[in-house]
């Protein structure tokens, strides 16, 4: 491993192959930053569908799960995200204010405890009766 400083920067213009080589830098470093730059949700979409058929790959996850904190990210990419990224993703998923319901819902019963419990502190834990106890005033 290189013991370097390496930021490794993805943007609106970068494509597969692209995401591949960071990749390996990802793998082959050990102080390694990640920047993703403010791009559309049409480019958000874009590299979202190109990464998916790459998974598992750590690098990629991570871009992932930055998407997943973009507020206005469409609910199906939200759905794709969880459903094929990996816990990290779907914790980053689970503490988004807005969430498809049938999201709430795999959140709510996922057998991995820490996606459940970062969706619990962020959304509430159910009372008895499963609903989300009310907000303080």
């Amino acid at each position: 491993m290189h013991d370097g400083f390496v930021n490794l920067r993805v943007s609106k213009d970068s494509n597969i192959a692209d995401l591949r080589k960071l990749s390996r830098v990802w793998q082959t470093h050990d102080n390694v930053t990640m920047d993703v730059e403010s791009m559309s949700l049409e480019e958000v979409r874009r590299l979202t569908l190109d990464i998916l058929p790459h998974l598992p790959d750590s690098f990629m996850e991570g871009v992932l799960c930055e998407f997943a904190t973009i507020p206005e990210l469409p609910d199906d990419l939200v759905r794709l995200i969880f459903a094929h990224g990996d816990a990290e993703c779907k914790i980053a998923v689970a503490l988004r204010e807005k969430l498809p319901e049938e999201v709430h819902a795999a959140c709510r019963n996922t057998s991995d405890d820490d996606v459940r419990e970062h969706y619990f502190q962020k959304h509430g834990a159910p009372n008895i009766r499963g609903h989300a106890p009310p907000a303080c005033s």
